[in-house]
């Protein structure tokens, strides 16, 4: 698996400050990684990359994210299965799908439904300072 959290240094599981908000980034393109990342931690907000659903799905089993930012497009697990499977294994997170122009694709009443279990959908490319108050908007609900 391979991840990395906002310093690109080891990720420790235990002892962790709660106070700050933990968010996982899961997209297969790692400039988006690293932006989002990046501008994450300016706003005080930690940060986990996730290049593929299973790692996104792994990293999600083993502690716990308070928002997750899902690519739809990545290689092994797309992001439509993430959710899924999320639904299936009753995991509750926030979650902020960021994809391309779902317009151009055709799809099925399933991929839809799936997509309702968002937070919220973005496209890309997304104007960062409406997904921070997106972002902030989901962790702040109840």
């Amino acid at each position: 698996m391979s991840a990395a959290d906002s310093t690109g240094g080891a990720i420790i599981y235990s002892g962790e400050n709660r106070m700050k908000k933990w968010i996982l980034i899961a997209d297969d393109d790692s400039v988006i990684c690293g932006g989002l990342s990046e501008a994450l931690k300016d706003e005080g907000y930690e940060t986990v990359t996730a290049e593929n659903g299973e790692d996104a799905l792994e990293l999600l089993k083993a502690r716990r994210f308070d928002l997750l930012l899902l690519d739809l497009k990545m290689p092994r697990i797309n992001g439509f299965e993430v959710l899924k499977k999320l639904e299936d294994e009753k995991m509750a997170i926030k979650t902020v799908v960021l994809t391309g122009n779902l317009l151009g694709n055709s799809l099925s009443d399933e991929h839809y439904r799936i997509l309702g279990l968002a937070s919220n959908v973005m496209t890309k490319p997304f104007d960062m300072e409406e997904l921070m108050l997106n972002i902030k908007s989901c962790l702040e609900q109840a």
